[in-house]
């Protein structure tokens, strides 16, 4: 049940778990991923992940959910990092979360290193996806597929927007905003 909080002064609260679980929210009834407590942790699957993928081999996980094996783990005021090697130790990752407190945004970010500590060149593709709730936390209750049908998601150049399209309380949550702060 070990999380660290990440927030700056642009008022976003965000957290994670030694397994890449939580995520940010800009308030209380506005979570990007889906709300989750400590008390959570030990029994969902809900997560911020990295993969690396070499040819031939089965996908690993920075999380640790699909491959566990041992991690370190670094954490300070408003940022934590997260470490983990393949299990034939080819391949270290660094993932290092943080929200800026230099940036007057509502921003968290996520930096990964990929290090080979093979003897040989290697490739891989790498993948990264965050769960996205974008729904009040009123409707935390509410049954998930229904609400997640009744929204209209748009990829734009700057990232996601999501638009209620059937909810008494419809507004519009939009992941991540132009520098301009504009929609895309």
């Amino acid at each position: 049940r070990l999380y660290a909080p990440l927030v700056n002064e642009a008022g976003l609260l965000s957290w994670t778990s030694p397994r890449l679980q939580g995520g940010p929210a800009s308030s209380h009834h506005e979570p990007l991923s889906p709300p989750l407590t400590a008390e959570d942790l030990p029994h969902t699957l809900i997560h911020r992940d990295v993969w690396i993928v070499l040819p031939d081999r089965e996908p690993f996980a920075l999380s640790g959910f699909s491959n566990p094996s041992p991690s370190r783990i670094e954490a300070g005021p408003g940022w934590f990092t997260l470490l983990r090697k393949t299990p034939d130790g080819r391949v270290a990752i660094r993932s290092t979360l943080w929200c800026p407190a230099d940036l007057n945004a509502m921003v968290e970010l996520m930096w990964v290193q990929v290090t080979n500590t093979f003897s040989r060149r290697l490739t891989f593709d790498a993948y990264a996806a965050i769960p996205v709730f974008a729904r009040s936390a009123d409707n935390i209750r509410d049954h998930r597929h229904v609400t997640a049908l009744l929204h209209r998601v748009g990829i734009g150049r700057h990232g996601v927007t999501v638009v209620p399209a059937m909810s008494p309380r419809a507004r519009v949550a939009s992941f991540w905003r132009s520098p301009t702060g504009e929609h895309d």
